[in-house]
């Protein structure tokens, strides 16, 4: 009987299994207790496992009778005959016997048990039992000394039958108990191995399941922004067709209209750019879904790309009695940066800014250069004279006087498609792209947007751009 490895190929528990005496003992310990218990009571035995296996060969005084015998022919062929038949009533042990050597000296055979199982042997001897007459080795050999013989029988350990069975009965009750407190030990050990071992088993399924579905939504978010580009793409161009036949209606290269189809023409139009306005969006945001974002990067005056955001947005701004207002600092330099990423950044946050207002309310925007000391590690011992120079920020500060957002939905409102009244009834239109796109730009030049707000009294977008000077 073999101990199975918790993790055996037919997967069973670990309360299932059967441990050989081997594993359930700590040798070098085991070895040291049966050595003591072999000087206290000067008789040798030795411990085998149920494959025969001997483990302990616990060393008494054991006499040089069994020595003197295997000098001898005869004597050396009948003590191998004597081991083989020992040895074999040791495997197949299932209660205390005796085993009567041929030189007149006992052993006893007790087998080893752990819950009805028997484990191994104990094969306690050899001793010279007491009142029992020695057999004559003179037999043997010619070469003989009887004196010598009956010197070496009466060095031999004696014990009475009665205690030498007691001896045995307690040396195997203490392996027994050695062997209770190996079994919970290493019962306790493998059962929290395969604890441990099931629960990794499960997070490498859930693992594997997560990749999956990781790399099936990858799949799938490649196809959406594919679609959404071929869709893009192809609604822009019939939809430019409208809006520059709607155009030309209105100029009246087609005839003169009257009041009211003037006025479906227009309808046309304003519908036509808006939806012009939203595919364009699609457009800019698929390219950054892709991973296709270039920046076209080059020295920029920075007051043309606001100036021009501004002018973009005020037709909304008049149409919804919006009050616009700006302060550009006349020294901003030209900065490398990609110009028309920039100003589609501003637009999109000045048309929120607008589109969210209420009629009367104002929307102010501040473009400014500021310095910022560059951060430095918290254990980064520099001395003030050897601290990196301050950074320089482009900075462009968009406040309104609008409905402004909930506390608990600033967090999502630069995430792709979201919108905080996102209720079919809602009352303002778009896509929810316009502060993903945003952000990604601005992100894309190494910079970063903050945001303030409170409910009914509006908000305050402010975007951080690193200066470069240098294209």
């Amino acid at each position: 009987m073999t101990g199975l490895d918790p993790l055996a190929s037919n997967g069973s528990s670990v309360l299932q299994r059967r441990f050989s005496l081997g594993e359930l003992v700590d040798a070098s310990s085991f070895r040291e207790v049966c050595s003591s218990y072999a000087e206290l009571f000067r008789i040798s035995f030795k411990v085998f496992d149920s494959d025969g296996q001997l483990l302990v060969d616990a060393k008494g005084n054991r006499g040089d009778l069994c020595a003197y015998v295997r000098q001898l022919p005869k004597g050396r062929s009948s003590c191998t005959k004597e081991v083989t038949t020992i040895r074999e009533k040791a495997m197949a042990a299932d209660k205390l016997s005796y085993f009567d050597c041929f030189t007149g000296l006992r052993y006893i055979i007790a087998p080893i048990k752990h819950e009805g199982d028997a484990l191994g042997s104990v094969v306690y001897g050899p001793y010279r039992p007491q009142g029992v007459k020695m057999p004559d080795l003179a037999k043997l050999d010619a070469k003989v000394n009887p004196e010598t013989i009956k010197r070496l029988q009466a060095r031999t350990p004696a014990a009475a039958e009665e205690v030498a069975k007691r001896v045995v009965d307690h040396l195997v009750q203490v392996i027994e108990v050695i062997l209770y407190t190996g079994y919970k030990q290493i019962l306790t050990s493998r059962l929290h191995f395969e604890a441990v071992t099931s629960s990794y088993e499960e997070l490498q399924r859930k693992n594997k399941q997560l990749r999956d579905s990781f790399e099936r939504l990858k799949e799938l978010d490649k196809l959406k922004s594919s679609f959404l580009a071929t869709v893009s793409h192809e609604l822009r161009t019939p939809l430019t067709s409208v809006i520059g036949y709607s155009e030309m209606l209105m100029e009246g290269l087609a005839g003169k209209l009257n009041e009211e189809q003037m006025e479906y023409v227009k309808t046309i139009m304003e519908k036509g750019e808006n939806l012009l306005s939203l595919i364009a969006s699609i457009l800019d945001f698929s390219k950054v879904e892709s991973g296709n974002l270039r920046l076209a990067r080059k020295l920029t005056d920075v007051k043309s790309v606001v100036n021009e955001a501004m002018s973009t947005v005020i037709p909304i701004a008049q149409k919804g009695q919006i009050n616009l207002i700006s302060e550009v600092s006349s020294d901003l330099p030209q900065i490398n940066m990609d110009g028309e990423k920039i100003r589609q950044a501003i637009i999109n946050i000045l048309g929120n800014a607008v589109k969210f207002n209420k009629p009367g309310g104002q929307v102010k925007l501040k473009a400014n250069t500021i310095k910022v000391p560059k951060k430095i590690q918290k254990d980064d011992l520099i001395p003030a004279a050897f601290a990196p120079p301050d950074e320089s920020f482009l900075q462009i500060c968009i406040t309104d006087t609008g409905i402004g957002i909930p506390e608990d939905k600033l967090s999502k409102v630069f995430d792709s498609f979201y919108q905080v009244d996102g209720s079919s009834t809602r009352e303002y239109g778009g896509t929810g792209l316009g502060l993903a796109i945003s952000n990604s730009y601005i992100t894309a030049h190494g910079g970063h947007i903050e945001l303030e707000s409170e409910r009914g009294k509006g908000s305050s977008f402010t975007i951080y751009i690193p200066m470069e000077t240098v294209p």
